[in-house]
């Protein structure tokens, strides 16, 4: 649900901290956040936009505010989870030191055919485009599992080039390429064909493989970076700038280019050049285990003691008071359908940024309260008004402030309209306000509501 990430990157965009000049504008997610265990393997995000991290100690889902976590207890096979991976039906697949389970519908299950799994530590989850789901373990090869649950074994008895499975990734002519501790292997039409030293790879043990649309091939190893392009492979190194050669793991963008965390930090190829990223960059910390790209082209870098680091772009451009801001203390922001972006402060109004200038239009002096929580923009691209003494609608820059009679419910706390037009309000103490347009209808604990104080709808 993209509206749920909304949110969860508005909280992270409110949340930074004015960076150093030097700094990028990581945000940094430990157990003092309530991360279960600081050493995160592997992230995916799911349909409703929540991300799931798999941890040396536990699963976590990340709602954006909170983290919910899943043991043992609550079904696992093991709590030390190493790869995580969403089905094309929605399906979390879950691997771990224990084998393999899946979540959905809010559950944990076990599948007895995948039994034979149970005991190995289960490394890397892929599915193919015929729907069959792979798994790569650190002992056992790969097993491939089939739409009518039939499990395979690939291994170095029938062509693996080595049993301990790092990375499994499907080229866009349906090869199956497989990184392996003693090379790779390609998999296509039933046929094994095998790299190691010996012909072409500069390092047999392989971290990552990532694929393009283009068909080219990004290769993670201990002593850098390789791309192999028509049957050629070019390595890349600290040499050719980058971080550092020790590669965990790659992330490829939406435009082709390329995320590399390394022991070292991380970089970003563009296919001409590295940007480098490390501690004194903003990152937590420098070892980086896993990567993803989430629904709005964040990357999220999950790392080796440091929690999870989420990258919001190259850089801030920080409006204060200084530059026209009449309240340091933002609390809202939104967008109308002219590009025009409303902020609201508390104690400071409302202000209108337009094109890098801040802008009065006369509303705060109708408006009753300079105290404003929340800003919201309707589908009739109306600026709804939470403040500390009710609520206002902005319409061409018109203010509609409803009266104490109309209206009898302080602090508004948020606004969102539901897809039938119907708005809902959250307030302070008075519950959740239901409004058709026409009157508004109170929610409170007497109906049920476990508090009437409600900071989130």
């Amino acid at each position: 649900m993209k509206t749920l990430f909304n949110f969860i990157t508005l909280f992270l965009v409110c949340s930074f901290q004015l960076a150093e000049a030097q700094q990028y504008p990581f945000r940094t997610f430990s157990i003092e956040q309530g991360l279960s265990e600081s050493v995160v393997y592997d992230m995916v995000q799911d349909e409703d936009g929540y991300i799931w991290l798999g941890t040396g100690y536990g699963l976590n889902k990340f709602d954006g505010i909170r983290f919910q976590t899943y043991f043992e207890s609550d079904g696992l096979n093991s709590s030390r989870i190493r790869a995580l991976h969403k089905s094309s039906d929605g399906k979390i697949w879950i691997g771990s030191e224990g084998g393999v389970n899946f979540f959905t519908s809010d559950s944990i299950y076990t599948l007895s055919v995948l039994d034979p799994l149970q005991n190995t530590t289960v490394t890397e989850i892929m599915q193919d485009d015929v729907g069959n789901i792979w798994f790569g373990t650190d002992g056992s090869g790969v097993w491939q599992f089939d739409s009518n649950q039939f499990l395979t074994q690939y291994s170095t008895s029938n062509g693996l080039v080595g049993n301990r499975v790092r990375t499994i990734e499907e080229a866009p002519n349906g090869e199956i390429w497989i990184g392996t501790r003693s090379g790779i292997t390609v998999l296509k039409d039933g046929n094994f064909v095998n790299y190691t030293e010996a012909n072409g790879l500069n390092d047999q043990h392989i971290r990552d493989i990532e694929i393009t649309s283009n068909g080219d091939v990004w290769i993670g190893t201990r002593n850098g970076l390789i791309r192999f392009r028509e049957d050629s492979f070019e390595l890349f190194t600290t040499k050719d700038g980058l971080v550092n050669n020790l590669i965990q793991t790659l992330t490829i963008t939406p435009e082709g280019d390329l995320w590399v965390g390394t022991e070292s930090g991380a970089s970003f190829y563009n296919g001409e050049t590295f940007q480098n990223f490390t501690v004194r960059s903003g990152l937590s910390t420098e070892i980086i285990q896993s990567s993803m790209f989430d629904n709005e082209e964040n990357i999220w870098l999950g790392t080796y003691g440091g929690g999870v680091n989420l990258f919001l772009g190259d850089y801030f451009a920080n409006y204060s008071t200084t530059q026209g801001l009449p309240n340091n203390l933002v609390t809202s922001f939104t967008e109308d359908a002219d590009g025009t972006t409303w902020i609201a402060t508390f104690g400071g109004g409302i202000t209108a940024l337009e094109n890098g200038e801040f802008q009065d239009h006369g509303v705060n002096s109708a408006l009753p309260d300079n105290q404003i929580y929340t800003l919201f923009t309707d589908s009739k691209q109306r600026t709804c008004v939470g403040m500390g003494d009710g609520l206002a609608i902005i319409q061409d820059n018109s203010v509609k402030v409803f009266s104490e009679q109309e209206f009898p419910y302080p602090r508004v706390r948020n606004i969102m309209e539901a897809s039938n037009g119907t708005y809902w309000i959250s307030t302070y103490d008075d519950g959740i306000i239901r409004y058709d347009g026409n009157q508004f209808e109170q929610i409170s604990s007497e109906d049920g509501l476990i508090s009437n104080r409600v900071l989130i709808s």
